[in-house]
Formats: C-alpha cells, sequence, structure tokens
C-alpha cells in the first residue's frame, strides 16, 4: 500500500528481450507496450498490477511475470 499522490511512477523493466508489459489498474489495461521498459505516472488511486509476456519468434506472447498487487490509496483531507 502506497499514498496516492501525483509523484508517484511505474517504471517496469523487463530482464529479457522480446517483452509484452502490460500495466492494470482495477482489473483494465492501462497500457500494453512490446518494449524492455516502460514508465507511467500514475493519474489516480486504485490497484494496480503489471503482467510480463515473452513474445517469441514464432506464436503468441506467453504468461511470464505477475506482479503482486499494488494499492495507491487515496488521502483523506484533514477536517
Amino acid at each position: 500500500d502506497l499514498p496516492f499522490n501525483a509523484e508517484v511512477v511505474f517504471q517496469i523493466k523487463s530482464p529479457r528481450g522480446r517483452p509484452l508489459i502490460r500495466l492494470l489498474r482495477n482489473g483494465v489495461v492501462l497500457v500494453a507496450e512490446k518494449a524492455a521498459s516502460l514508465s507511467y505516472r500514475a493519474v489516480e488511486p486504485g490497484l494496480y498490477r503489471v503482467e510480463v509476456y515473452h513474445c517469441p519468434l514464432i506464436g503468441r506472447p506467453r504468461p511470464w511475470i505477475y506482479s503482486n498487487p499494488i494499492w495507491l490509496t487515496a488521502v483523506q483531507a484533514d477536517d
């Protein structure tokens, strides 16, 4: 769990070539890129998760890495 703020940036790097990196928020894909790394600034609180797929030269991408959930919680204003 982390408090949400505008400074939260996800930095995802794959240790292997030809990956497909997907970042999800509340189960919905925010961004998916065939790249060795991905950077994304969080714009709202929620449950984030990363999936990395290995993309072989022939065939479909294969599931490879699934991150644990990362909760960005809304900060409550003082009353």
